[in-house]
């Protein structure tokens, strides 16, 4: 399934990258991350709320960034 973040807080292209990699690490697969729309889009084969377990432990770790909005397209 495919789903889309909203993301507070990146300023730069290195912000990006964490986030990306982030993601990676905890499995999601293509993953696009926007600094520009403010937003990143990725796909995993785990229900919605185990994404959101993953999501929440991911940006427990960041001060900087806030994710919201968690939604599939």
């Amino acid at each position: 399934m495919n789903y889309k973040i909203d993301i507070e807080g990146m300023h730069c292209s290195g912000c990006e990258n964490l986030i990306k990699m982030s993601l990676e690490e905890a499995n999601f697969a293509d993953i696009t991350v926007s600094m520009k729309e403010k937003s990143a889009t990725f796909s995993s084969q785990q229900d919605v709320s185990a994404v959101k377990e993953s999501l929440d432990n991911i940006f427990s770790a960041f001060e900087k960034y806030k994710y919201s909005n968690l939604g599939s397209v």
